[in-house]
């Protein structure tokens, strides 16, 4: 099973859009932050199914990808930094992103745009559960 949760970027565990987590019953829960635009939350949240489900087939663990978010807190994006050990799986999961966003008709550029208002925030706890 896939819960997609619309929640308040402050509510969100660290500064991300999106975020998943694998409960311990193998259900996947995806958070993504309300950013006023349901075409740019469902890119999100298909960018955040595909990445987790690609980790998951590809063995990096889901403590992995905290651990290294958790590490990068100041960076915007860190699953394209090198060294990610889950850099493969964040590109294929934004090339999905960018494909639906093609057949939504949806503007990348402005897409981003509504992404980094989000970011505009004050600073977020360093880490939050949840689940």
């Amino acid at each position: 099973m896939i819960t997609v949760s619309k929640i308040s970027h402050d509510l969100q565990r660290y500064n991300t859009c999106g975020d998943w987590r694998f409960s311990p019953q193998d259900e996947l829960f995806v958070f993504i932050s309300d950013c006023g635009n349901w075409q740019s939350e469902l890119l999100v949240a298909v960018h955040e199914i595909v990445e987790a489900f690609l980790c998951k087939a590809t063995g990096v663990s889901e403590a992995e990808v905290d651990k290294w978010d958790m590490a990068n807190l100041n960076e915007k994006d860190p699953g394209i930094l090198k060294g990610c050990p889950y850099r493969n799986q964040h590109i294929s999961a934004e090339f999905v992103e960018r494909l639906v966003a093609r057949l939504l008709n949806t503007d990348w550029k402005e897409h981003e745009e509504r992404l980094d208002k989000l970011y505009d925030l004050s600073a977020l706890p360093e880490e939050k559960s949840n689940l």
